[in-house]
């Protein structure tokens, strides 16, 4: 599974870019929308951003419906694609600000990807933590779904949209690292003999 912020830092002086955030973008928009003729579009993100953005390229995903009323929203049959960032934690999220500017004009929403044991954290208790987003952020829609993958998918729409996408990658990086510095806590030590 790929981690938020938890996964894969690298050694040396860029020890703080790791691969941690990921969006979906609509499938059949990524060449026009999000990479462009020859990368164009992709590497003035990335050279504006200073972070890697990597679009998964074989295979989709879909998001999975709630319930029936869901099923029957053209949304939920559309293949999406997994764009992956590469860099510190400011620089993924401003990388994922412009590509969900993209998603905007594409889709009207942008769509987040998190691992599913975080969704509840993100959701909060009776949902607190997603009113405690909407207040925050001038009134932003926020679902959470499932994708064909086993990932969450948060899903965001109007509102301050940026800010929003910034609290639940802070929420959920924290509860990553949390969630390994525990793992490592309890983890035996070798015998240094």
């Amino acid at each position: 599974m790929f981690l938020i912020g938890a996964a894969q830092p690298t050694t040396g002086p860029a020890a703080e870019r790791y691969s941690g955030l990921q969006m979906l973008f609509v499938a059949d928009k990524v060449g026009q929308n999000l990479v462009g003729t020859r990368g164009r579009i992709i590497g003035e993100i990335q050279q504006g951003a200073g972070c890697d953005v990597q679009v998964e390229k074989n295979g989709y995903l879909q998001i999975k419906p709630k319930n029936d009323d869901d099923a029957k929203k053209p949304f939920f049959s559309k293949d999406f694609k997994k764009v992956e960032f590469v860099g510190t934690a400011s620089e993924q999220v401003r990388a994922a600000e412009i590509v969900g500017e993209k998603s905007i004009s594409a889709l009207g929403e942008v769509i987040m990807c998190i691992p599913k044991k975080t969704t509840s954290v993100v959701v909060g208790s009776k949902g607190a933590g997603i009113k405690r987003i909407q207040e925050l952020c001038n009134g932003v829609s926020v679902q959470v779904r499932e994708t064909s993958h086993g990932m969450g998918a948060v899903i965001l729409r109007s509102g301050d949209w940026k800010t929003a996408l910034g609290m639940i990658f802070t929420t959920v990086d924290e509860h990553m690292n949390k969630v390994q510095m525990q793992q490592q806590q309890h983890q035996p030590h070798p015998d240094p003999y």
